[in-house]
This record gives structure tokens, C-alpha cells and sequence, in this order.
């Protein structure tokens, strides 16, 4: 049987394409299918990488490019979209009457076992195996001349509610569209390690989760947009917590770009102590017991008479206008510290600091006699630095200066770092506070 994938060729000078090289690469060690890529032209070198790898290239395109590339002129709709709905099109150019579609960002552990085959197309469950509500598009068994029949009405119909779906692409028209008319595919198929550790399964999909995105939240420093930062913490930490337990199915990849990633990161995470992991996520907090409860209340009491006292430090940094973002990392030997919400001390706009914790630390309940816009927070590992970073609107000519107190019984450094793009180096470090 035939497995396609589909990229565009913007995609192929990226991770994405990094991803998709160890899918071909794990599904030729572990599997009998036959790789085929389908994309909307080929970028030469990985052009060469594929037919090295015995894998067929097909150019096709997609009857939705001009109505998304309409929509991105109009509203800013992602060009990305086109690579999406490239799937589809391999209805037009494979001759086989079943074949499997495989997102880029899929490994392949051993042979998919299929034990039927649907009249139209088979998926997985989407959230979570208990809710077939909404389906994967990640992974589908598609029988060929049955969705060739009804693909002009398919695209008709996304087409037309293109700006409607997002920020869904292809799988929410899919969705929409063939609902009632999806078959259930093994999850064993299209295994979310998020969902746990399952030794049967046959593909793994490493699905919302790029190894950069994972590798800046293992260093706390990802700052994702704050209506999505909890959802996309939640699954990116279960990933992680669980991704250990496939590292030894996934060692002979390592020598791929992406495959060697995820098992430097699953042997960093197996070798931390579970709970300080866990903790940098605060939506995964009821996993974490507090046994420390009576000992912490003990310190909040002293540390709110210290910052009554006034002994904290206040920072302020200059943002130039069109840099977006900024992080403060915080060295301190104190097990307990508090610090307060980031505020623009020229128009006085406040950034909850609740939504800008990335690591280290555990928000406290506030403590009797705590002053407002204070949060007290516990550090996970004593060792350890705390890092906070928060998004930020677009600024006037003029940028603006973000004013951040904290304090602790033992201060040591606060270094502070500004990006345009959320990812923050040694380089674009703006001021360090040695105290």
C-alpha cells in the first residue's frame, strides 16, 4: 500500500520538511508501504533527498490556491493553508483503490495493522479516544474513487466558508463536510503521545507539537499568544512527560535532524525528577501534591513583611517599538519570592503576571496581608532560575518602558532580554541587574 505525504514547497525550507525526512526515513525502516510526496513543486536538494530515499515525487496543486490566496489578501489568512489541502489531491494522482495519508510530522514504530477498509475515508478520534465528535485529518485511510467522486462538492464547500474555519484549515471543512460519513481507524494508527504511553502503537504523530516548540518550553523561554499558551502547554508538557516511553523504539532515527531532537529531549526529561517537569505547566498543577503546604505558609508570612518593608527591586526596561516580547530571568537562592505584574509605566497598561510564568515555579493562594498586584510564587527546584516571559501589543513611536518589582530574602540577578519573534538569545539580552 501507498503512504502520501503532502508539502508545499515554502514548507520544504523548514522544520516541517525536517519532520516529514524522518517520516519517510522511520516508514522505510519499519514498514512495507510505499512513500510517495506530493507537493506544488520541489525545492531541489529535497527533491534529492527523497529520490535517494526511493521515494516517488508527484507536483500537484490544489483548486483552493486561488481562494486562499483571495483570503490572504482580504484578512491575512495563512498562505499555509495551501499545503493543507494538498492531501486531497492525491485522489487525483494515485491509482490504487486504498491508500494512507500521513501528515509530515508522523513516525512510523512498526507495520500499521488494517483491519478494514471504509467505503469513503477511516479517521481517529481528535481530542481524546472517548470523543469521535471531531476526527484527526493527520492520518486517513482513504478509499480513492469514493472521495474522487465528491471532491468538487468537498472543495466547493470549503471554498466558501474558507475564513469561516479558521483557525482550523482543512480538518475543520473536513470535519464539517463528511460528518456522519467517517469511519473510526485504529487509534494504534495515529497515537497522540499525549495520550499516554502505548507500546502498540504503529504511528506515532507528534501532533501540535514541533521539536522547537517543545525544546523553548523544556527551557521555559516559548511565548506562545495567551488565549492559546495554556492549551498548547498542556500538550506539549504531556508529550514530553510521556515521550521517554517511545525513545527506545524511536533510537535508530537518531541520526535524522529531528529524530536526534526528540531523543536528546526524551533523555533530558527521563532524567529530571517528574514533579519540577510537570510544574512548569501550570495547567497540569493537580498531578503535583502539596505536601509543603504548612512549611510555605510559614515563609509567605515573612516574605509579605518584607516587602512591606519595602526591601524589593523594581526594573525598568526600555522596549524599542517593534519588539514584542520580553523575559526576565530570575537567579535567586530564596525557595519563596514574589514578584508583580508587568505594567507599561507610560500608559500604565498592566500584563498579568499569572499568564506570563513559564518556569520553575508554582503560583501560591495569596497570603493574608498580601499587597495588590503582588503574586507569591514557590520555586520547584531550589536551584533552579525562574523564568517569566510576556507578550506585549504593538507599541507607539515612542516604545515603551515595562516596570517589574520582585523580591525575595536573597536576590542574586534579574537579567532581563526583549525579542521582535518570542525566541530569546544571549545575544538580544537588553540589561542584567547584578544585586
Amino acid at each position: 500500500m501507498k503512504v502520501v505525504f503532502a508539502i508545499d514547497e515554502r514548507g520544504q525550507n523548514s522544520e516541517v520538511a525536517e519532520m516529514l525526512k524522518l517520516a519517510v526515513t522511520s516508514c522505510k525502516a519499519r514498514t512495507s508501504l510505499e512513500p510517495v510526496v506530493i507537493a506544488d513543486g520541489f525545492r531541489p536538494e529535497f527533491r534529492a533527498f527523497l529520490e535517494d530515499e526511493g521515494v516517488s515525487c508527484l507536483v500537484v496543486n490544489t483548486p483552493m490556491r486561488p481562494h486562499i490566496e483571495s483570503a490572504n489578501l482580504r484578512s491575512g489568512y495563512p498562505m499555509q493553508a495551501i499545503g493543507n489541502y494538498l492531501r486531497y489531491e492525491a485522489c487525483n494522482v494515485i491509482s490504487d483503490a486504498y491508500f494512507l495519508y500521513c501528515d509530515c510530522d508522523v513516525i512510523f514504530l512498526s507495520e500499521p495493522v488494517i483491519e478494514n477498509y471504509p467505503p469513503l475515508v477511516a479517521a481517529v478520534a481528535e481530542d481524546s479516544l472517548s470523543d469521535w465528535s471531531r476526527v484527526n485529518s493527520g492520518v486517513l485511510l482513504v478509499n480513492r474513487a469514493a472521495l474522487l467522486a465528491i471532491l468538487p462538492e468537498f472543495y466547493d464547500f470549503a471554498a466558501q466558508k474558507l475564513e469561516k474555519f479558521y483557525p482550523g484549515f482543512d480538518q475543520a471543512a473536513f470535519n464539517a463536510f463528511f460528518a456522519g460519513r467517517i469511519d473510526h481507524l485504529s487509534p494504534l494508527l495515529n497515537w497522540r503521545a499525549y495520550w499516554g504511553r502505548e507500546d502498540q502503537a504503529s504511528i506515532l504523530h507528534t501532533h501540535g507539537v514541533k521539536p522547537s516548540t517543545a525544546e523553548k518550553l523544556l527551557q521555559g523561554i516559548y511565548n506562545a499568544d495567551r488565549a492559546k499558551q495554556g492549551q498548547i502547554q498542556e500538550v506539549v508538557a504531556a508529550t514530553l512527560v510521556n515521550l521517554p516511553s517511545f525513545a527506545g523504539r524511536m533510537a535508530d532515527f537518531a541520526s535524522t535532524s529531528v529524530g536526534g531532537r526528540w531523543l536528546r529531549m526524551a533523555e533530558e526529561i527521563n532524567a529530571f525528577n517528574k514533579n519540577p517537569l510537570l510544574a512548569m505547566f501550570d495547567r497540569l498543577q493537580e498531578v503535583r501534591k502539596d505536601a509543603a503546604s504548612q512549611a510555605e505558609s510559614s515563609e509567605r508570612a515573612g516574605l509579605s513583611r518584607l516587602i512591606r518593608k519595602g526591601e524589593f527591586v523594581t526594573l525598568k526596561v526600555q522596549i524599542p517599538t517593534n519588539y514584542l516580547s520580553v523575559r526576565l530571568l530570575i537567579d535567586t537562592g530564596s525557595t519563596l519570592l514574589a514578584a508583580s505584574d508587568l505594567r507599561d509605566s507610560n500608559t500604565g497598561e498592566v500584563f498579568d503576571l499569572d499568564k506570563s510564568l513559564m518556569a520553575n515555579v508554582n503560583k501560591l493562594d495569596a497570603a493574608s496581608g498580601e499587597p495588590p498586584g503582588w503574586k507569591f510564587l514557590s520555586k520547584v527546584n531550589a536551584q533552579g532560575q525562574v523564568d517569566i516571559v510576556s507578550s506585549l501589543p504593538a507599541a507607539g513611536d515612542a516604545g515603551r518602558v515595562v516596570e517589574f518589582k520582585v523580591a525575595a530574602s536573597a536576590l542574586n540577578r534579574v537579567k532581563t532580554y526583549w525579542s521582535q519573534n518570542g525566541v530569546f538569545s544571549e545575544e538580544e539580552a537588553l540589561v542584567a541587574f547584578e544585586i
